[in-house]
């Protein structure tokens, strides 16, 4: 993705693919939304060695700017190139002894505008999507909306698994002190 800048598919995937890349988005919600992460973890292909998992910081700029909104060695709310690093935050987000797991939130995400199109390499899809994330947790209430793009990867068990995200806030200001959850 460039920075500021949605690429088009050109090559859309047919329905059937869609429908079961669809299928995986919606299973990861549910995951998350449960707290269920060992089977969410299932999901990513963290040990793959082109595992990403990030989500920068956008700032707002004028449209004169040359510099983009974010760049890759920015600040960032949540990144991972390492499947240890995924799972210490996935663990601290469920840990009842961290001020991330206790009490515990009540999440909903809503999985919206999916796009997949094939890549240059026969196993993996590109895939947009925009999540919606809504957390309660003591009196605090606030939703999140991201864009996403993923790559998403035919495994030698024609399980599909995510394998890199890149997590586009819609905020400049994050209205919660922290960032607690996955995307």
């Amino acid at each position: 993705m460039t920075a500021g800048r949605i690429e088009r598919h050109p090559r859309p995937a047919n329905l059937a693919l869609r429908a079961e890349v669809e299928d995986l988005l919606y299973e990861e919600a549910r995951l998350l939304d449960a707290e269920d992460l060992d089977e969410w973890l299932g999901l990513i292909a963290a040990d793959d060695p082109d595992f990403d998992y990030w989500m920068p910081v956008i700032e707002s700029r004028y449209r004169q700017d040359p510099l983009p909104p974010y760049e890759r060695g920015d600040t960032a709310l949540l990144e991972f190139t390492a499947k240890e690093e995924l799972v210490a935050h996935s663990r601290a987000l469920v840990d009842p002894s961290s001020p991330a797991g206790n009490p515990a939130p009540h999440h909903v995400r809503v999985i919206s505008n999916i796009q997949v199109a094939h890549t240059e390499h026969a196993r993996d899809l590109r895939v947009h999507s925009v999540v919606a994330y809504h957390c309660t947790r003591h009196d605090e209430n606030f939703t999140l909306w991201a864009r996403r793009e993923d790559l998403v990867r035919r495994g030698d068990d024609q399980t599909l698994r995510i394998v890199r995200r890149t997590i586009l806030p819609g905020h400049t200001v994050i209205p919660t002190g922290a960032i607690r959850t996955l995307f």
